[in-house]
């Protein structure tokens, strides 16, 4: 776990309905009886992150996911897409 796990995760919950969707989902896998950690504990460990391409090919935003619950801003990444096609100029 790296540093930037808790400090994302205090932040969400400092957020107002900063949980709301992860208590939902969260509750219907407990509800349903679903598996909530993944089959090897090393997966438990894997980062994500979130990559914006134009339409030729160039990276034009990329986020790397620090550790859990640090993801890319929502907004940051729409305006990235919209802007990498076209989409944001024509506000």
């Amino acid at each position: 776990m790296s540093y930037a796990t808790p400090l994302s995760i205090l932040k969400r919950l400092k957020e107002p309905d900063g949980t709301k969707e992860l208590s939902y989902v969260l509750g219907r896998w407990l509800a349903e009886g679903l598996v909530i950690t993944p089959p090897k504990a090393s997966q438990a460990f894997n980062q994500g992150g979130s990559f914006v391409f134009d339409p030729d090919g160039v990276l034009t935003f990329a986020h790397v996911d620090g550790g859990t619950a640090d993801h890319a801003d929502l907004a940051r990444l729409v305006e990235a897409a919209e802007e990498a096609v076209g989409e944001g100029r024509r506000r």
